[in-house]
């Protein structure tokens, strides 16, 4: 990469922005997964999808974020997003959704 994890730091650091990482998220996902007694749909697709190497939908990625900034950062006015979009129609959706 390009140290995008490392500007992210540098950016948080310097005017307040916190950085939310797709990866992260669905690693930290998986993980409490494994520990789990049973396996939710939601986290099977998703092992399924990363194992693949394939990008999870449009609409999954979006309700993610939405979740988050809804949750996690909504006293921030601003979020970096990692690992976001990946696809033009991901770009295209997060204004629509106020992100």
């Amino acid at each position: 990469g390009v140290g995008k994890g490392t500007y992210g730091k540098l950016i948080n650091k310097h005017f307040g922005f916190p950085t939310f990482s797709m990866g992260d998220y669905f690693r930290n996902v998986v993980s409490e997964a494994d520990s789990a007694e049973k396996e939710s749909e939601f986290v099977t697709h998703l092992r399924d999808t990363l194992r693949k190497g394939q990008f999870i939908d449009d609409e999954l990625a979006i309700e993610v974020i939405k979740n988050a900034r809804n949750d996690t950062y909504k006293e921030v006015k601003c979020m970096l997003l990692d690992g976001m979009p990946r696809t033009v129609a991901q770009a295209e959706k997060l204004p629509q959704h106020d992100i």
